[in-house]
């Protein structure tokens, strides 16, 4: 885990510098008018890290996958601990006020595309999309409340269905989406559409701080619940293979007795011995 943890950071911290590198192409472009719109849009990861010498320089530069210490490894390893839970290749924790941002975020996305939009039909389409969204993110206030409550209170519940509950709960109020959520409705139907062909394709998923830690606490249970499954169904095995080593006693002239056969410990609930058919041997 520890190296698959070095080359995901080594891995993050070059996909960081080329979204950042592509963002300040784009920035210089606009100013100097150097490259087409449509050059510019082509660009591949690798064309990025080789856009100048000065760029490449700068790639080769970056950590190596032994270069991160024992703090950002250990930290990278939670994190993907956290993204097996959630089965994803990609987790974000966000706070509420993060959340009600992002939201935010998105219906300027959706405004700025209404009034770029000249089709009539498309027009009123997202028209209505935008009303029912507002419309929506009124009533996830209250709900996103509540939800974070249950959430809350389900994991200091041993009820394991009770904080299954609360997660599809929190699910519903949109305390959870994809990484890869489209900004508008009309990019939104074409994600519907192609759905089943990018079902691999998903960058990952958001999620509420405290819905993070429900999923983890669910995790923990289950495990829990398994191993105490394991444990009775190794007992129930042992004991009906049950072979004595010891003696049940001797007699005054030191002779042993033992008892074979169908032989179970004493019942804890009731002190009663299995009295099945077994057989006493005298050493």
């Amino acid at each position: 885990l520890e190296k698959a943890a070095r080359e995901r950071l080594a891995r993050d911290a070059r996909a960081a510098f080329v979204a950042k590198r592509r963002e300040q192409i784009m920035l210089d472009n606009e100013e100097t008018r150097e490259y087409t719109p449509e050059f510019i849009a082509g660009l591949t990861d690798d064309d990025v890290v080789e856009f100048d010498d000065e760029t490449i320089k700068a790639y080769e530069s970056l950590p190596s996958v032994e270069s991160f210490n024992k703090a950002e490894v250990t930290a990278m390893r939670v994190q993907m601990e956290e993204e097996s839970v959630f089965e994803t290749s990609q987790l974000q924790v966000l706070t509420l006020d993060e959340i009600r941002a992002r939201d935010e975020k998105e219906l300027r996305a959706m405004e700025d595309t209404l009034a770029s939009l000249s089709d009539d039909e498309n027009h009123e389409r997202l028209q209505r999309d935008i009303f029912n969204f507002k419309d929506e993110l009124k009533s996830l206030v209250t709900r996103r409340s509540t939800a974070i409550l249950e959430l809350q209170e389900a994991m200091e519940s041993p009820s394991l269905q009770t904080l299954n509950d609360a997660i599809v709960n929190a699910q519903n109020a949109k305390l959870m989406g994809p990484l890869d959520a489209s900004s508008s409705s009309l990019e939104q139907q074409k994600d519907d559409d192609d759905e089943d062909d990018n079902e691999e394709e998903k960058d990952g998923v958001w999620a509420l701080d405290t819905l993070r830690d429900a999923y983890l606490e669910r995790h923990a249970a289950m495990k829990r619940q398994a191993r105490s499954k394991a444990k009775k169904d190794l007992v129930s095995k042992r004991n009906k293979a049950f072979v004595r080593t010891e003696p049940v006693g001797q007699d005054r002239y030191g002779n042993h007795y033992w008892r074979f056969g169908n032989w179970n410990e004493t019942n804890d609930d009731d002190d009663v011995t299995n009295e099945d058919t077994s057989r006493i041997w005298c050493e």
